[in-house]
């Protein structure tokens, strides 16, 4: 609870940080300070996934894929929407020559701060699998040597002039 208390107190002075950059320039006292207060407290957004992660994959607690769906993820997706629609009314009453489409692709895509709702819930999808994976080691041991080396390796391979050139023009292809 206690760490949970500090990240929010630090996504809060994330979100302000953040949020006046656009304000200041560049090179003045202010966006430097603004800086070093982002960095320092970026640490949260990490930290709330390890919380959730923490709960959600705890062996003594057992979570079915209905009460995962019917609660957790349902929950999420009704505040997305709300919060979304919210916004959209919002920049609609400030803005009044916003679209129909623009309100509806704001509800859709929701707020710029509100791309954690959308990783969460890709994290609640995938608990069942993370729960198989965390209860037998070797399966983990081996779950965390692929996301090694197709995480890290992968961007890794782009620092090497002749790979990267490769991994680049794969890419493009795509």
């Amino acid at each position: 609870d206690m760490l949970r208390v500090f990240s929010i107190f630090c996504m809060i002075l994330l979100h302000v940080a953040g949020s006046n950059w656009s304000a200041v320039h560049v090179e003045s006292t202010e966006w430097k300070f603004f800086n070093i207060y982002d960095g320092l407290v970026r640490f949260c957004v990490p930290i709330f996934v390890m919380i959730s992660g923490a709960f959600l994959l705890s062996p003594e607690k057992e979570y079915s894929m209905r009460t995962l769906f019917s609660k957790k993820i349902l929950r999420l997706l009704t505040a997305f929407v709300f919060w979304s629609a919210a916004y959209a009314l919002f920049e609609f009453v400030l803005y009044e020559d916003i679209s129909v489409k623009d309100i509806l692709s704001k509800i859709v895509y929701g707020h710029y701060h509100m791309w954690f709702i959308y990783m969460i819930i890709g994290l609640y999808i995938i608990v069942p699998l993370l729960r198989k994976i965390c209860e037998n080691k070797t399966l983990m041991q081996y779950f965390l040597l692929l996301s090694y080396i197709f995480v890290f390796l992968s961007k890794a391979s782009t620092w090497i002039p002749f790979i990267g050139n490769i991994a680049n023009a794969l890419l493009d292809k795509l």
